[in-house]
């Protein structure tokens, strides 16, 4: 083969590659510009969600998730590392919402069991009332105006005020008993004394069985008013 053809050969099979190439770089951009159109509808379509009222509420998690995703960038050296990193955020994220998920199903039941325990320890007062989340105004209603009759303290007054009226009441009550063992045992002195003087055959049986009448009673009372 002559220099000329040698010349020849080479330029094509250069050509050949570079068509090659052009065509394979051509395929690649048309890749990443078809993925490059599809993350802008992404962001778009992000965009509108936050853009609706209810993703407000959204907002004070943003800072959180930012920092997950700094985290994930540092480690994404290539794209297949950006690529692991994407679904090992995914994963983290959708285990965290499938968590606050379960607890949110938990929660009612919660809240239910708490107010029939309430309702069963104050039918008069939740009568109107029932075990479920819908019925929170009612229960919230009924706490403030709790708060506002300030029935906590009055509950407390309640209670010092029976224990010591109680005391006090106990206290004369047994005073009272004292006075009334002491009345009874004169009047069973009076008709031992009249029985020993119109008696005198059973004096000496009659007088003793009398006595311990007497202080019977005595113990009796006395263990009847002892704290």
């Amino acid at each position: 083969m002559s220099p000329v053809e040698r010349s020849s050969g080479s330029r094509q099979y250069r050509r050949l590659n570079e068509e090659a190439a052009y065509e394979k770089a051509n395929q690649s951009w048309g890749r990443v510009s078809g993925e490059r159109d599809t993350a802008l509808r992404a962001r778009d379509e992000a965009r509108a969600v936050l853009d609706e009222p209810a993703a407000a509420g959204a907002q004070a998690h943003f800072p959180a998730l930012e920092q997950r995703l700094v985290d994930a960038r540092l480690m994404c050296r290539i794209a297949q590392e950006c690529a692991r990193a994407e679904t090992r955020l995914r994963e983290e994220v959708t285990a965290h919402k499938n968590r606050w998920a379960r607890e949110r199903n938990r929660l009612p039941q919660s809240i239910a069991s708490q107010m029939g325990a309430f309702r069963s320890n104050y039918p008069t007062e939740t009568n109107e009332l029932d075990d479920s989340v819908a019925s929170a105004h009612g229960y919230r209603d009924l706490h403030q105006r709790l708060v506002a009759d300030d029935l906590p303290r009055f509950q407390d007054q309640f209670r010092t005020y029976l224990k010591t009226n109680a005391i006090r009441e106990i206290a004369e009550f047994h005073a009272q008993l004292t006075i009334w063992a002491d009345e009874i045992g004169e009047r069973i002195n009076t008709i031992n004394e009249s029985a020993a003087r119109n008696i005198d055959h059973d004096r000496r049986s009659a007088k003793p069985a009398i006595v311990a009448t007497i202080e019977q009673v005595r113990i009796w009372l006395y263990l009847a008013v002892e704290p």
